[in-house]
């Protein structure tokens, strides 16, 4: 197996909008699609004939294909476990109230046997002379980075541009007919005055031919849509990555175990309460993790049926490990449809239910010994269907769950 990191820097402004506009504006995501970076590979690998080959094969048409993750600003997603202050929302700094993570509260207060009390989150921001912010929490989404134990947000700027259409028979501008994209900015200046072109990393994964992936990557000029019109110029970095199986596999471990430590202590503050039992899957008989879904995940149950929760039955038929006592403890996650379009075939995709980007399982065994080789191949190669494309993107266990928990509740 070999890994390739890859860093994209926007030349001009980048559109990737999967659905055609209803009205005026059409609205970019605001990353690059790993679907998009393979369809690109894909095309210059076509324009120099190269669709018979050994190594076409192996990168698109395998069993095990390459994988092309999608690029993000900043190498860390938000959890749908991610609250943030209703009135200052956002990463501590410049009047904003701080990000906090519900997992392990909500997950301990829900356990209460009678459960005696209703879980709603308050800003506990300290306002002036001592006081307490006091309002209402909701969901914090988008990408950020780290800085030890403390957070930065990965942000891309984006603009609207107005543009017009043009007669195909007369090629000038037609009457009444503008519309205006929301597109990613090339660049944004921050607080001390310095330009910063917009930059996304993306990681791909591939059996085999990685230093042929890498020279096509470089040779890429464009990605995403409006080409004609002077957008999506991008200059792509790859670069080889060392793969660890023993290393990677002992940070996974690591990250297990501080969740685990982090419940234990959680709990052991709630058991002093009156009337408080024993949760029904006892961290002290047992193991829990977390899968969280760092992309939209095509997942099928019973291999059929699209769904938006990953349950006991699904995993184990995934990875293949028989776990009599996994349960699923918790699910956060909401739906969406991703479409896409097959350069290949000149058609598009078929539109897939998916779930949503930040999702987070929460999960428990007495086995967590049998999970650890399924968990690393999972983080490597993703999870359910379409994961080529950048769909399936997993992290396990991941660290925001922990340092981002309040050590007292408010």
């Amino acid at each position: 197996m070999e890994r390739l990191r890859v860093e994209i820097e926007a030349e001009s402004p980048l559109c990737f909008s999967e659905r055609r506009p209803a009205g005026q504006f059409r609205e970019s995501m605001h990353y690059v699609p790993g679907s998009v970076l393979r369809g690109a590979v894909a095309d210059l690998m076509l324009r120099d004939n190269l669709e018979g080959s050994a190594e076409f094969k192996a990168l698109f048409n395998s069993s095990h294909p390459a994988v092309f993750t999608n690029a993000y600003p900043a190498p860390y997603v938000f959890p749908a476990t991610a609250v943030s202050c209703k009135v200052e929302g956002g990463l501590r700094g410049e009047g904003k109230h701080g990000v906090i993570d519900t997992l392990i509260e909500q997950l301990c207060f829900e356990a209460l046997k009678p459960a005696g009390l209703l879980y709603l989150p308050k800003c506990g921001y300290f306002l002036s002379a001592g006081r307490r912010c006091g309002a209402r929490m909701e969901r914090h989404s988008g990408f950020y980075y780290r800085d030890g134990d403390a957070f930065r947000p990965g942000k891309v700027t984006q603009r609207l541009l107005t543009r017009v259409a043009i007669n195909r028979c007369r090629a000038v501008a037609e009457d009444e007919l503008l519309y205006s994209p929301i597109v990613i900015s090339e660049g944004s200046y921050d607080s001390d005055g310095k330009y910063r072109p917009a930059i996304f990393l993306a990681i791909i994964t591939t059996t085999a031919h990685a230093d042929l992936l890498s020279q096509y990557l470089r040779q890429i000029r464009h990605l995403g849509s409006g080409i004609s019109r002077g957008l999506g110029q991008v200059r792509l970095k790859p670069e080889k990555m060392t793969v660890d199986d023993n290393e990677h596999l002992e940070q996974i471990r690591q990250r297990r175990q501080k969740l685990n430590d982090a419940i234990r202590e959680f709990w052991s503050l709630l058991k002093g309460l009156p009337g408080c039992g024993q949760p029904k899957h006892n961290p002290d008989n047992g193991t829990y993790f977390t899968i969280n879904l760092y992309s939209d995940a095509v997942l099928k149950e019973d291999g059929w049926l699209p769904t938006m929760v990953l349950s006991e039955r699904m995993l184990q038929r995934l990875c293949k490990v028989h776990d009599d006592s996994l349960q699923l403890v918790r699910a956060y996650s909401s739906y969406d449809y991703r479409g896409g379009w097959n350069v290949a075939w000149g058609l598009p995709k078929d539109v897939d239910v998916v779930a949503s980007r930040g999702s987070v399982f929460l999960f428990w065994t007495k086995h967590p010994e049998q999970w650890d080789k399924a968990l690393l191949d999972m983080e490597r190669w993703g999870i359910g269907e379409r994961t080529a494309e950048g769909f399936g993107q997993v992290r396990v266990c991941d660290e925001f769950h922990v340092l981002a928990r309040r050590e007292h509740p408010v």
